[in-house]
């Protein structure tokens, strides 16, 4: 009898951390870290009604424990961005169709802004949106440069564009 007693609330631990770990990342402010860089993105409201505008804040990290010389994407430039802080980019999604491989437009841009990444360094940067529809939305962000022969480990078409992409909390609007 005693085993059976001893036994349930191990069930209910085990349990609540399989719906823990099944959670986190969905539903949630999502943050991703990858080859020693962190980007999270946040919102200040998940419950608006159409109208209201959403303040997102992304947050970009450089652990790598390398300065790191990198150029802005000819996109980023041909929109204006010209230093490290314009890395950052973020837009507003239905959640069911959230760009989670978000593939910006390859524009050719010459020269291209060189930027410094310097380890331990921290980009955070506020984005506004005003919600025009009803519906489940997320704000998806990224943070885009190209590092040349710096960054190991990326394995996409061109090598070197650094790409790091996560979602917000699910806003729900009515």
């Amino acid at each position: 009898m005693k085993k059976k007693l001893l036994l349930v609330p191990v069930i209910l631990l085990f349990t609540g951390i399989v719906l823990l770990a099944c959670t986190t990342g969905y539903g949630g402010d999502e943050n991703i870290t990858r080859e020693g860089f962190y980007l999270k993105v946040t919102v200040n409201k998940t419950r608006v009604k159409v109208g209201d505008t959403v303040t997102a804040s992304a947050i970009f990290k450089n652990l790598s424990g390398k300065n790191i010389e990198a150029e802005l994407p000819g996109w980023i430039a041909a929109e204006g961005g010209k230093s490290k802080d314009d890395i950052l980019r973020t837009f507003l999604a239905p959640s069911d169709n959230a760009f989670l491989d978000w593939s910006p437009p390859d524009i050719l841009f010459e020269p291209l802004p060189k930027i410094l990444i310097k380890s331990g360094v921290e980009i955070s940067q506020k984005f506004k949106y005003t919600l025009k529809e009803s519906g489940i939305f997320v704000v998806v962000a990224g943070a885009f440069f190209i590092a040349g022969n710096d960054i190991i480990g990326y394995d996409w078409n061109d090598p070197g564009n650094v790409k790091i992409i996560c979602n917000s909390k699910k806003i729900k609007v009515r």
